[in-house]
């Protein structure tokens, strides 16, 4: 999923709050993923950890944040294959 068939930004902003807070990271909102946008994952730790310390753990945020998105990606095209008649 690129943006362009369907609104990728929506979903990483969903899923980096949820993917936080699953991690317990209560205090890790929307502005923060709006924040991360655009930026390298150097500066995000480095943006992340000024924000919420040095146990914040960005790189395990991502990846369950990755994994939801994937799921949402998989879910998405077996929608699209049902509509599709070969």
């Amino acid at each position: 999923m690129d943006g362009v068939i369907t609104d990728t930004e929506r979903l990483y902003n969903k899923y980096w709050v949820e993917s936080a807070h699953e991690l317990s990271y209560d205090f890790f909102n929307r502005q923060d993923a709006l924040d991360l946008r655009s930026l390298n994952m150097p500066n995000s730790i480095v943006m992340m950890r000024e924000r919420y310390g040095e146990s914040f753990d960005l790189n395990a945020v991502k990846v369950l944040c990755r994994k939801k998105m994937k799921e949402e990606e998989e879910s998405f095209l077996r929608t699209l294959e049902t509509g599709i008649k070969l």
